[in-house]
């Protein structure tokens, strides 16, 4: 959810009342982003340590994204 934050915060701001909801939500973008900043300086620093390629995270995350994904589809169908 973060990333749409992220990605359309700036396509997202119109004039009129929704600008309000823009500037309301200024302070979430700027927390999502600080954190993702965050995290990128971790995951670096454990990279180096442990010597992990990106593309073996890339690999992994796509995994997890996708488990997550099947379970998440497996849920709305078991839903009555």
């Amino acid at each position: 959810m973060h990333n749409f934050f992220l990605d359309k915060f700036d396509v997202l701001r119109l004039a009129g009342e929704p600008e309000k909801l823009s500037e309301e939500l200024r302070p979430i973008h700027d927390l999502f982003s600080d954190v993702q900043d965050r995290a990128d300086s971790i995951l670096q620093i454990l990279q180096k340590q442990f010597g992990i390629s990106p593309a073996s995270i890339d690999r992994e995350a796509k995994q997890l994204l996708k488990n997550y994904q099947s379970s998440d589809k497996e849920l709305e169908r078991d839903a009555p």
